[in-house]
């Protein structure tokens, strides 16, 4: 039905909005307010991510290209590139902090050799996937530089042609930040 507001996927409202055979809503959260409110809460707080969409980098940038102009009430140019810009900022923001969290990890383990965990609650999924492989890389790296304990299990003093010591991983030490 014309003129009836409707909630579809992504990429329907993508299709539809190139076509021009629809007009787009945003979410309440792209918004210059809401972006620049979520930006100084990100400055205030050092330890913890604020909250956002899991993909709100992904969903913001396609929505600022098929429809920036439906996007902003006053509809004019400067203001869809203000968001842009706050989203960016944004988006810079928490790249740095997590830039920050991973070097405190490395100097930390550097300094007392204590395997951590990471909780990053609130992070999305852009963000994750930028940093995944070099996480990787270094946890690895943290596990091969762990000297490895030597003990012998009762299962290898009965079968003797198995080698009498087994390597084990030593015991770690878990700790979170938020």
């Amino acid at each position: 039905m014309p003129q009836t507001p409707l909630d579809v996927p992504l990429w329907l409202a993508y299709i539809l909005r190139k076509r021009k055979m629809c007009t787009v809503v945003p979410p309440d959260w792209l918004n210059v307010d809401v972006i620049s409110e979520k930006g100084k809460e990100e400055a205030n707080n050092i330890d913890t991510f604020s909250t956002m969409p899991r993909h709100y980098q992904e969903v913001s940038a396609l929505l600022i290209e098929i429809a920036g102009d439906e996007l902003m009430e006053d509809e004019s140019a400067a203001s869809v590139s203000r968001l842009r810009e706050l989203i960016e900022d944004f988006s810079r923001q928490r790249s740095s902090k997590i830039r920050q969290g991973m070097l405190a990890v490395s100097q930390q383990s550097f300094h007392d050799e204590t395997t951590y965990s990471i909780k990053m609650n609130q992070v999305s999924a852009m963000e994750v996937s930028s940093i995944r492989q070099q996480l990787l890389l270094s946890l690895e790296a943290f596990y091969d530089a762990r000297p490895r304990a030597t003990r012998t299990t009762s299962r290898d003093k009965r079968k003797p042609h198995r080698a009498p010591f087994k390597t084990q991983p030593a015991k770690r030490t878990l700790k979170r930040f938020q």
